[in-house]
C-alpha cells in the first residue's frame, strides 16, 4: 500500500511507498525538550535534518557501502 505511514517519531515520519523496497521520510520542524513536556517549532528543522541526513549517506557511500537516495527535497 503506498505512503502508509508505518512509523512516527520525533524527527520524521516514515512511509511505505508502491516499491516495498522504498521508503519515504519527512522530517519535522517539532522540537521537544523535557522529555517531551514542551514542544515547539523551528520554522526549517526538517529541511536542515533532511540535509544533514542526505550528506551522511553521500559520505557513507564514498565509504563502499551502497544505498539508494532517489530524491531529496530542500
Amino acid at each position: 500500500m503506498s505512503n502508509q505511514l508505518i512509523y512516527t517519531g520525533k524527527a520524521k515520519d516514515i512511509y511505505s511507498t508502491e516499491d516495498e523496497n522504498v521508503i519515504k521520510s519527512v522530517y519535522k520542524d517539532q522540537a521537544t525538550m523535557l522529555n517531551g513536556a514542551r514542544k515547539e517549532t523551528i520554522k526549517g528543522k526538517g529541511l536542515l535534518n533532511n540535509q544533514i541526513s542526505s550528506l551522511i549517506f553521500e559520505k557513507i557511500e564514498c565509504c563502499g557501502c551502497s544505498y539508494s537516495l532517489y530524491r531529496t527535497y530542500f
